[in-house]
């Protein structure tokens, strides 16, 4: 069944693995001493994530978990038109993580099984100790072929499936001797020499957060909508993989100013707002591009 699903997936150009309920048991107990171990080191954000969004709360009857890494394009450089002046600026690109869940879901259940989707297991993990990913320097997940240019899904299902590829954590030797995301950073976020980043400082994160952004993030540092592209931008694991461009109106660039709910935009609109990570998702994102028009406005250009 599993190299069934591989090659489905790889029809699709995204990349599967698969890991015994037991593994999960063992990751979830792993993970608890980590937290138990660190608890001065981590930040509010990151035991917020320990704490309250893992969950290992998979019906009883399943077996095995599916781990499907996602392609999508690597990032997209973006036009944004305000009156007479021209933006560019980057975005994260969204994958079309609903194609995947259908065609594993129909293949499991033709197969005899039972599948279901879960939400809140810890994706990186499960798709590092499984072999499908290696960590990077930045904390992010790297899948071979793919860099971190893919998202990860997670299934539990009822097939019988015995590890032999389940092992701890495996960082990335692309990372030995290479501080290119560390030394470009814009907010000192990732640390040498420590697994974790240091998430209070992480850009994607104050992207989100309501509050005005902090003095001593520097302007130049705005570069996206939302997710912080740089610690990728330039990783040797990334090379190659596709960049994308869109562009929004006068009109269209307006509307998204005016903030969510979307419920009124045309078609053509909302399929550029789901293209882009974040941006149909968060109300923070008309204050982020304030703040980054206002700085190109003074000079600055984003670059990758």
């Amino acid at each position: 069944m599993i190299d069934t699903l591989k090659t489905l997936a790889q029809s699709h150009g995204d990349k599967l693995a698969m890991v015994s309920m037991d593994s999960t048991r063992t990751l979830q107990a792993d993970l608890a001493k980590f937290r138990s171990d660190r608890d001065m080191q981590l930040s509010d954000y990151q035991k917020w994530i320990f704490d309250e969004i893992h969950r290992f709360d998979s019906p009883a009857h399943m077996r095995s978990v599916i781990i499907v890494a996602v392609s999508r394009p690597f990032y997209a450089r973006v036009t944004w038109h305000v009156g007479n002046k021209q933006y560019q600026a980057f975005s994260g690109v969204a994958a079309d993580t609903d194609k995947a869940s259908d065609y594993i879901t129909t293949d499991v259940q033709a197969a005899g099984y039972k599948i279901n989707k879960e939400t809140r297991l810890p994706l990186k993990s499960l798709a590092v100790q499984s072999g499908l990913a290696q960590y990077g320097r930045n904390n992010i997940a790297y899948v071979d072929g793919m860099g971190s240019a893919a998202a990860l899904l997670a299934f539990s299902t009822d097939i019988p499936w015995d590890d032999a590829t389940w092992h701890e954590p495996v960082f990335s030797p692309t990372c030995d001797g290479c501080d290119i995301c560390l030394s470009l950073c814009p907010t000192n976020a990732i640390v040498a020499d420590n697994p974790l980043i240091d998430s209070h400082n992480c850009l994607t994160r104050l992207n989100q957060l309501d509050d005005d952004f902090p003095d001593w993030v520097s302007p130049t540092a705005h570069h996206s909508t939302y997710y912080c592209l740089l610690c990728q931008a330039r990783c040797p694991m990334n090379k190659g993989q596709e960049v994308i461009d869109i562009s929004f109106d006068q009109a269209e660039t307006a509307r998204i100013l005016a903030g969510r709910p979307y419920d009124d935009v045309s078609d053509e609109l909302a399929s550029k707002i789901a293209l882009l990570t974040g941006l149909g998702k968060l109300d923070t994102v008309p204050r982020n591009l304030r703040v980054l028009f206002d700085a190109m406005d003074k000079g600055h250009v984003p670059k990758l």
